[in-house]
């Protein structure tokens, strides 16, 4: 199995955990944010609509870039979303850098399960594949723990 498919499997595990880190930081971050903690809770459900509504538009568009140069720029954003939320000191900063996390995350693991198929033997493929989306399974069941 190419060392390539763990990478990606961390990636996804990454964006994942990214997504559910604010369940286990509610109180903090609406003290911080000076706002109630059913609104944090929605920057969760931000992050998921944005995955669902604006993530195949960012895979769609990145379409023409090779692979890897591809992963790089949907990492890139996602580490700038991340570093806008460390550092929202507003609730709609926080909500941007969630739609912004939320869009890459989706497109990163569309075209991270491109390059596992691509990268794998048609009889290992669907085993490589496995291997990525436990990063999915893994950030589910660790992400909230981990925050």
């Amino acid at each position: 199995m190419p060392r390539a498919v763990y990478v990606l499997a961390m990636g996804i595990f990454a964006m994942v955990t990214s997504e559910f880190v604010v369940a286990g930081l509610m109180p903090q971050m609406a003290d911080g944010l000076d706002v109630t903690i059913p609104q944090i809770g929605y920057l969760i459900t931000t992050f998921a609509v944005a995955m669902a509504v604006g993530g195949p538009f960012l895979t769609i568009a990145l379409m023409r870039l090779r692979p890897k140069p591809a992963l790089l720029l949907i990492f890139a954003i996602f580490l700038a979303g991340n570093l806008l939320a460390a550092t929202a000191t507003s609730y709609s900063v926080m909500l941007v850098a969630r739609v912004v996390t939320g869009i890459a995350a989706q497109a990163f693991f569309g075209v991270a399960i491109s390059v596992c198929s691509a990268l794998t033997r048609e009889e290992v493929r669907g085993r490589a594949i496995g291997v990525a989306m436990n990063g999915l399974m893994l950030g589910t069941l660790l992400g909230l723990p981990l925050a």
